[in-house]
Order: structure tokens, then C-alpha cells, then sequence
């Protein structure tokens, strides 16, 4: 299996467990258009952010109102360089702008990845099952965060491991 889609059968099997809206943190082949299809079967709302606009521009035909796809800005270091991160809390601020009530869903799998447990820990108590993509990077430091939830379980059937999270479903 092609690592970019390691995560899709715990993704999938996630979002039965779980009701209400999708939060997808870095838009993907192996992941917007799956998402977008059965979100659409199963009449629940999607909202996909990413913070490279041409990229996410390749998504932009599956934009309806069952599905936003937000462009969230990146400071000028970041696109120099590539290393900075997203401006401070704007991907958490326009999480809350779109719905004050919980995510059903949260895929996390955007980049910058030193971002990710960032958002992972600010979305801890606002989501059903949190998905983690690439939880096997020793880069990112996971552990300390996922330790902070009540429930995990790790699917590492490929070099590219996933992981779900959650305070309230025993996984």
C-alpha cells in the first residue's frame, strides 16, 4: 500500500464510531476524496484546511455546502524557508469559527508536522476520535501528547503507522 494511504482502514473504521462533523487538517488524495464521499452518503459535514493554497486548489471541485475547504495562511518565514509554523492558534481559531460544538472526526495530517501536537492537544476535548497520520515519526513527539487521552489505539500494519484518540470512545 502506497504510505500516503497507510491511514485510510482506521480512518474509515473511525468515522462509523463517530457522529457530526469532519475536520480534516491537511488536505490528501488518499483522504479529502474518501472523506467527501462518504461524509455525502452519510449526510455529515466536512471541513478541510490546508495551508497550501495551489494545493488545495486541486480540491476546490468538491467545494458544496456539505463540505468547506479553508486556505489558513502561512507567515513569510514559512514560505521562505519552510520551517516556521502556520500563524500562531489560526487553524484552532478557524476550527471554532465554523462550529462551537464538538468534531465528530479529526483527521490530523497537515504540515507543517511540528505543528500537529499543537492542534492535537488544542482539539482534545472538542473531538469524538482524533486520527493521527505518520504517528510512528519520532520527530514529531507524539508521546507525551497521546499519553493525555484516555483512549489510543495504534495501527501499524505498514511502515507508516496511524493512530486514534479520544477522551469518550473506548477504541
Amino acid at each position: 500500500m502506497d504510505s500516503y494511504a497507510s491511514h485510510q482502514p482506521l480512518l474509515l473504521h473511525c468515522l462509523f464510531l463517530t457522529k457530526g462533523q469532519v475536520l480534516e487538517l491537511g488536505a490528501g488524495n488518499y483522504s479529502t476524496l474518501i472523506l467527501h464521499e462518504v461524509c455525502a452518503a452519510l449526510d455529515r459535514q466536512l471541513v478541510t484546511i490546508d495551508c497550501d493554497e495551489k494545493w488545495l486548489n486541486t480540491f476546490m471541485d468538491l467545494a458544496s455546502p456539505k463540505h468547506e475547504l479553508m486556505c489558513v495562511g502561512m507567515t513569510e518565514e514559512f514560505r521562505l524557508r519552510g520551517t516556521a509554523q502556520i500563524r500562531d492558534h489560526q487553524v484552532w481559531q478557524e476550527c471554532k469559527r465554523i462550529d462551537q460544538n464538538t468534531w465528530g472526526l479529526v483527521l490530523v495530517d497537515h504540515r507543517p508536522g511540528e505543528r500537529r501536537k499543537d492542534d492535537i492537544l488544542r482539539l482534545k476535548d472538542d473531538a469524538q476520535i482524533i486520527v493521527v497520520h505518520d504517528s510512528q515519526e519520532p520527530g514529531y513527539r507524539y508521546e507525551p501528547i497521546f499519553s493525555k487521552f484516555a483512549y489510543r489505539v495504534d495501527y501499524k500494519r505498514f511502515d507508516t503507522w496511524t493512530t486514534a484518540l479520544s477522551q469518550t470512545i473506548p477504541l
